[in-house]
């Protein structure tokens, strides 16, 4: 597996904007992978975990035929406040007589990308960075009695 790419919008990657990561793979030999799982954790500066990503939780499991292409994973409104972020990813498979691990980037290994500020929730904020990593949609509302 190789990294091949992060796409943002013509500003890089935003926060708040939709954020595209390719992942290319190659095949050493002619065999089907059915059940193809994609995992991805995402790490910040100070190596905590940011999110974790895996297509089964989706419900959208890949079978391989082809011996290469790449996976395309799109993350709508990127919620990761401005800074320095990195990627482990790994490909598994969990069923079937080719059951196991094929490949595994750990951090260190190349995926690193840089997130702009941005304006996630549009108010013209762009929240605190060095407070937190993470921005969450929520709803608010007092209640009084």
């Amino acid at each position: 597996m190789t990294y091949l790419d992060v796409e943002g919008g013509q500003n890089g990657i935003v926060s708040g904007k939709d954020m595209t990561l390719k992942l290319g793979f190659e095949k050493k030999n002619n065999v089907v992978v059915n059940d193809l799982v994609v995992g991805i954790v995402c790490l910040n500066n100070r190596q905590e975990h940011c999110f974790l990503l895996r297509n089964d939780v989706y419900k959208q499991m890949f079978s391989v035929s082809s011996n290469k292409g790449y996976i395309k994973i799109k993350i709508p409104k990127l919620p990761l406040g401005e800074g320095q972020y990195s990627l482990d990813v790994q490909l598994m498979s969990l069923q079937g007589a080719h059951q196991g691990s094929y490949d595994w980037i750990e951090h260190g290994s190349g995926i690193d990308f840089y997130v702009n500020q941005g304006d996630f929730y549009g108010t013209g904020h762009s929240g605190f960075p060095s407070s937190a990593s993470m921005f969450l949609d929520s709803e608010w509302d007092i209640v009084t009695e």
